[in-house]
């Protein structure tokens, strides 16, 4: 399967709905989405913290996880 660069991708998109705002708001949509998700490394420490807890719940360290590795 190959892979689409992001600008491929927004013009396949605006292809679709047929316009050139279809085009800004699919890059727009993607960088946003990007800076919310968290790398491999962060979730492998966030899992090493839930699983390494003793005194706590797991609710309780997944929400202390998300906290510490939000993205700002």
């Amino acid at each position: 399967m190959k892979k689409e660069t992001l600008e491929e991708a927004a013009e396949n998109n605006s292809k679709k709905v047929g316009s050139y705002a279809g085009y800004q708001d699919f890059i727009a949509g993607a960088k946003w989405q990007a800076k919310r998700m968290y790398s491999k490394e962060e979730l492998l420490q966030a899992l090493n913290i839930g699983f390494t807890s003793t005194d706590e719940t797991w609710v309780e360290c997944v929400a202390f996880a998300k906290e510490q590795f939000k993205n700002k």
